[in-house]
């Protein structure tokens, strides 16, 4: 996937970075997850199941730390209730 342009970084640690535009990364999401359920189960079914997508996470990356969301969901969620106290 070619990026849509090249921008400047601001966090200095390169001297320009892609940019994806929102069509260009539904695309390439809907690209990976149709080819992953597909070759996984014949066919591309929605919604997709937590265990799925932990499959497809762990198949691309070393290390996964599935505790993490879980950990940031929790913060979140915690964070809104006391907001609407």
């Amino acid at each position: 996937m070619n990026p849509s342009r090249w921008v400047s970084d601001s966090t200095g640690r390169f001297a320009k970075r892609p940019h994806y535009s929102p069509e260009q990364l539904d695309s390439e999401c809907e690209r990976v997850i149709s080819e992953f359920l597909q070759g996984r189960y014949g066919r591309v079914a929605f919604p997709i199941g937590t265990d799925d997508l932990t499959v497809l996470l762990e198949r691309d990356v070393e290390d996964l730390d599935s505790s993490a969301y879980s950990v940031a969901y929790d913060q979140f969620h915690r964070t809104a209730a006391m907001s609407q106290r």
